[in-house]
This record gives structure tokens, sequence and C-alpha cells, in this order.
């Protein structure tokens, strides 16, 4: 059986973006490292009115582990952006769909082989943890040869 899944932290994942728009100036973590809360991740410089510069840091919400990290030092960070960083638990999961017909099917004591989908490489083993039954549409893809199309259901 092969199941396509994003490896993601357990919990909620909490995306950081500053108060007030600034450039990023200085960076003092990068992306894999974990943190404290409180801890300072990067520098931003923003010039104020009356023409000085305020020097902002931008600080982790929480302890846990940078899984994504995208800024650069002179890149501007603004208010909102919540794609460049983002902060979790140092423990993953794998969030994944699949048909209903394997719910029954997937043993919860086996424990199962995880592979990166774009090298192949075997990243670990993961365990069945729990199954959600969606009611929004999904599309299905089979890995049929002929299939040339997603096919729409709802549950």
């Amino acid at each position: 059986m092969v199941i396509y899944g994003t490896l993601e932290p357990v919990g909620k994942a909490v995306s950081v973006s500053p108060r007030i728009n600034g450039i990023v100036k200085e960076i003092y973590l990068q992306e894999g490292d974990t943190m404290q809360k409180g801890q300072t991740l990067c520098l931003l410089e923003n010039a104020t009115q009356s023409g000085n510069v305020a020097r902002i840091p931008l600080t982790a919400p929480k302890n846990g582990l940078i899984y994504k990290y995208n800024l650069r030092i002179g890149e501007a960070l603004m208010m909102g952006e919540k794609d460049r960083l983002m902060l979790g638990s140092p423990n993953f999961q794998i969030g994944c769909d699949v048909e209903i017909l394997w719910l029954g099917k997937i043993d919860k004591q086996k424990p199962y082989d995880v592979f990166n989908a774009e090298t192949g490489e075997l990243i670990g083993t993961a365990n069945f943890h729990s199954a959600l039954r969606y009611l929004r549409p999904k599309s299905i893809r089979t890995e049929e040869p002929g299939e040339k199309f997603s096919t729409q259901y709802k549950k």
C-alpha cells in the first residue's frame, strides 16, 4: 500500500509574523533548530516617520522546533506574512488522506516504513494513530497508469 502525506509537527503549527513591517537585519536561528519561548528568532529594522531606525526583535511565541524559516538578510518581512516562519512541536506526524476502504485494513500495531517521495530515501517508521472521516469533497488518485483524472466523491 502506498499512501502520500505531509510530514508536520504534532499538534497545531504556529506561524510567526511581526507586529510591524521591517527589513531582516540579523538572523539568530535556522530551520531545524529548537527554540525557547521568548528567544529572538531575528532582528528587524524599520524606519520611523521621524527618520529614526527602530530595531525590533521577532521572538518565539512558544517552545518548539523551527520547521520553516524562509528569511534572508536584507529582505522585507511584513505583518501578516504567515508562510515564511513556522514553529511547531519537535515531534512529527504524517497527515494524509486515504480512501475510506483502507480504514479497517490498516494495522494499528504494525510499524510502517516512511520514505521521502522525492528522493525515495527511507526517513523512518511510523505507526497508525487515528483516522477522521471527512465531510468535505475529496479527490482520489490511484496509481493505475490508465487513470488520467481524479474521481470526486462526498462522504
